[in-house]
C-alpha cells in the first residue's frame, strides 16, 4: 500500500509554493511594525459615523473611490479596532492570493513556464508589494480583477464541471472588482469583453447573462459613482502626466535597476523572437496588452483633457496583464530550465527590492510614527528643555502616534494654515531646544521659521515626505550650513543692512543667474532675514522671484511675510521665504533670481541680517516613488 504522505507530497508543486512562500515572506517581513500611512489615516477618520447611510454620505462620496474597500474596512474595525495588523491584514493576503490567481490565469492560457514566470515578477516587484501593505483598494481591486479573469476563463469552455458556481464566482468577482476602485472597475469591463471575444459560440450568451447580472448588482452603487465622477479629479495636488511619465513607470516597477530590468525585457524579447506560439495564445498575448495599454491611453486621454487621474497606481490593476501577455511567448520548458528561469528573476529582483530600492527601511519607517518615536528620545534626554511642534496636512493624523507614545505637548499645526502661531511660539520660546517635524508635503518655510531662531542643528533625519530637526538657538552669526545645502550669501550687521522708511517701497535687491546658481539636485531655494521694528509693523514683505529676459512678468514670484502678526517697535522679527524646485514651473536657461524687500505698508524697520541657500533634494523624501 501507497504512502498517504509520500503521495501528498508528490503532489505538491513545489516550484509553486517556493514562489508563493518568497510572495508571502517579502509582503508580510515584520508585518507588523509597518505603520499608517497618511490615505489609511484618512480613510480610517472617515469610520466614526453613527449609521450605514452615514458612513456612505460621509465616509465614501467625499472620497474618490468606490465604498468596497471602505466598508471592508469598516467591518474590521468593527470587530478588531484599529491595530494596523488586522487592518492591512487581508489587503496583504490578497495580494499574495493574487501572485497564485496569476499563476492560474497564466496556466489556462499559456505554458506552465511562463505561469512560474509571470508569478515571480509579481510576487518580488515592490509595486505590487507596496500597494499589498496599505489598506487601500489596490490589492483588493487587482485580486478581484484577477479572479473574475480565473472564473470567466472557466466559462469559455463548452463544458465546465459546477458551471453554476463558476458563473456565481465571475458575477461576484466583477462587481466587487468594480467597487474597490475606477480603474479597476475599468479592467473587469476590459475582462468581461475580452472574454466574450475569446469565447466560443456556445459560451458567448452564458458570458452575456454574467455581465447583465453583474451591471445589475452593481445598481446599488451607481449613485455614488455618478456623485463622485461628476464632482472631479485630484488634480488640486497631482498634476498632468509629464512627457517621461512612461518612461518614469518602467523604471519604478522594475526597481530603477538595469539588472533587474534587463533581466525581464531579455527574457520576454527572446521569448518572442524564438518562440512560435499557436493562434489562441497569441490572441491573448496581444489582448493582455492591449489592455495594458488602453488603460494607460485612457488616463492619459483623461488626465489632459478632463483632470489629472493618471499615476502609477492608477496602472496598478493593468500592468500584470502587460507583464503576464509578454510572458505569454515563453514555451513549456524543461522543469530545471524552468526553475532557472524563476531564480534568475527572483534574485535580482529581491535583492533590488532589499538594497537598492530599501523597501523595508522606507516603508517601515513613515513620518507619522517616526516623528513620534524621535519626540519621545528628545522628551527622555531634554525633559522640559525641549519645545516640540510638528506640521503636517492634519493634525488628528501626525497626533495618531503622538497620543500613543503620550506626548501631550508636542505643539501640531496643519499646513493649511498660517504659520502665525508657530512664529509667535518660537519669538517667545524661551527653552534652549526646539523640536520640528513635518509631514504631507508641507512647505519648509514652516521649518526655516524654527531654524532661523534656533540655527543650529543638533539633529535632523528625513522619511518619505517627512522630516524632522532638533534645533538649538545660537547666534545667527555662527550659523553653519548642513551637508546638504549650500549658502549663496550670509550678511549680519550690528549696525543694520539696511534702514527703509516710509519713502522706500523697495529695496535691498540681490540677483543672480540661476545657470550659475542652481546645480542638479537641488531642491530648495531658501531665504530669511532677520529685522527690527521702529514703529508697529505688519506688512513688509521679503520677496523671492524668478524672470526670464524680455518678459515682463516674473515666472515664479513667492513672498514670505509676518504672517499675519503685528511687530511692536524695537521688536525683532524674522522673514522666510521658500521655493520648492519641483513645485512649480521648470526654470529656463539665462532666468534670473531676484532677491529684495517690498515695504507694502511703508512702514519704518531696519535689516540687521539675510541669508539666501539652495538645499539639496533628498532622494529618501521621494524613495518609494523615486530612485534613491
Amino acid at each position: 500500500m501507497k504512502n498517504p504522505v509520500s503521495i501528498f507530497f508528490k503532489k505538491i508543486d513545489w516550484l509553486l509554493a517556493a514562489i508563493l512562500l518568497l510572495a508571502f515572506v517579502l509582503r508580510f517581513w515584520r508585518f507588523h511594525t509597518i505603520p499608517f500611512m497618511h490615505d489609511e489615516f484618512s480613510a480610517l477618520f472617515r469610520l466614526d459615523y453613527g449609521s450605514f447611510s452615514e458612513l456612505i454620505i460621509k465616509g465614501v462620496i467625499p472620497d474618490a473611490h468606490p465604498a468596497g474597500a471602505h466598508l471592508l474596512i469598516a467591518a474590521i474595525n468593527h470587530f478588531v479596532g484599529w491595530h494596523p495588523v488586522w487592518i492591512k491584514l487581508p489587503f496583504a493576503l490578497m495580494g499574495v492570493a493574487t501572485v497564485w490567481l496569476v499563476f492560474l490565469n497564466m496556466r489556462f492560457y499559456f505554458s506552465q513556464s511562463s505561469a512560474y514566470l509571470a508569478a515571480t515578477i509579481v510576487a518580488v516587484m515592490q509595486f505590487f508589494i507596496f500597494y499589498s501593505q496599505i489598506a487601500r483598494p489596490y490589492s483588493s481591486g487587482l485580486f478581484f480583477v484577477m479572479a473574475a479573469l480565473w472564473f470567466g476563463s472557466r466559462l469559455t469552455k463548452d463544458a465546465v464541471k459546477d458551471q453554476k458556481y463558476i458563473f456565481a464566482g465571475y458575477v461576484l468577482c466583477l462587481v466587487l472588482a468594480s467597487m474597490m476602485h475606477y480603474f479597476s472597475m475599468m479592467m473587469a469591463g476590459f475582462v468581461f469583453l475580452g472574454l466574450l471575444f475569446l469565447a466560443k459560440p456556445g459560451q458567448i450568451i452564458v458570458m452575456v447573462k454574467a455581465g447583465i447580472l453583474a451591471a445589475v448588482l452593481y445598481l446599488p452603487n451607481l449613485p455614488i459613482a455618478i456623485r463622485q465622477l461628476t464632482a472631479g479629479g485630484i488634480g488640486d495636488w497631482l498634476g498632468q502626466p509629464s512627457a517621461d511619465f512612461v518612461v518614469g513607470f518602467f523604471g519604478y516597477t522594475f526597481h530603477f535597476s538595469w539588472l533587474f530590468g534587463s533581466v525581464v525585457m531579455l527574457i520576454f524579447l527572446a521569448a518572442m523572437l524564438l518562440q512560435r506560439v499557436d493562434t489562441i495564445q497569441l490572441r491573448a498575448s496581444l489582448l493582455f496588452v492591449f489592455w495594458f495599454l488602453l488603460a494607460l491611453a485612457i488616463g492619459w486621454v483623461y488626465s489632459r483633457f478632463r483632470t489629472p487621474v493618471l499615476q502609477y497606481s492608477t496602472l496598478f490593476f493593468s500592468f500584470p496583464f502587460f507583464i503576464m501577455g509578454l510572458a505569454g511567448f515563453v514555451k513549456q520548458l524543461k522543469p530545471i530550465n524552468t526553475t532557472a528561469l524563476v531564480v534568475l528573476v527572483a534574485i535580482p529582483g529581491t535583492m533590488t527590492l532589499v538594497f537598492s530600492r530599501q523597501h523595508y527601511k522606507m516603508m517601515y519607517e513613515q513620518g507619522y510614527d517616526q516623528l513620534a518615536v524621535h519626540y519621545s528620545l528628545n522628551k527622555e534626554r531634554l525633559g522640559a528643555d525641549v519645545m516640540q511642534a510638528a506640521v503636517s496636512g492634519s493634525t488628528r493624523m501626525t497626533g495618531f502616534y503622538q497620543e500613543k507614545r503620550h506626548l501631550t505637548e508636542t505643539r501640531l499645526y496643519t499646513k493649511y494654515a498660517s504659520a502665525s502661531e508657530l512664529a509667535v511660539l518660537v519669538d517667545t520660546c524661551t527653552r534652549p531646544y526646539f523640536s520640528m517635524g513635518w509631514t504631507d508635503y508641507a512647505p519648509y518655510h514652516w521649518i526655516e521659521l524654527v531654524r532661523s531662531r534656533y540655527p543650529k542643528v543638533i539633529a535632523s533625519k528625513n522619511w518619505f515626505n517627512s522630516g524632522y530637526y532638533l534645533l538649538q538657538k545660537d547666534s545667527l552669526d555662527s550659523r553653519q550650513p548642513m551637508a546638504d545645502e549650500r549658502f549663496i550669501y550670509q550678511e549680519s550687521a550690528a549696525n543694520g543692512l539696511k534702514t527703509f522708511t516710509p519713502a522706500d517701497t523697495y529695496g535691498l535687491l540681490w540677483e543672480g543667474r540661476c545657470d550659475s546658481l542652481l546645480e542638479k539636485g537641488d531642491g530648495i531655494l531658501v531665504a530669511g532675514s532677520e529685522v527690527v521694528a521702529h514703529e508697529a509693523m505688519s506688512q513688509v514683505s521679503l520677496v523671492m522671484e524668478i524672470r526670464i529676459p524680455e518678459v515682463k512678468e516674473p515666472i515664479i514670484w513667492r513672498s514670505g511675510t509676518l504672517e499675519g502678526n503685528t511687530i511692536e517697535g524695537y521688536k525683532k522679527s524674522v522673514l522666510v521665504v521658500v521655493h520648492h524646485l519641483d513645485a512649480g514651473p521648470s526654470i529656463p536657461p539665462g532666468s534670473t533670481l531676484r532677491v529684495y524687500y517690498w515695504n507694502k505698508g511703508k512702514e519704518s524697520f531696519q535689516v540687521r541680517s539675510r541669508w539666501l541657500y539652495i538645499k539639496k533634494q533628498d532622494p529618501v523624501l521621494f524613495g518609494l516613488y523615486a530612485p534613491l
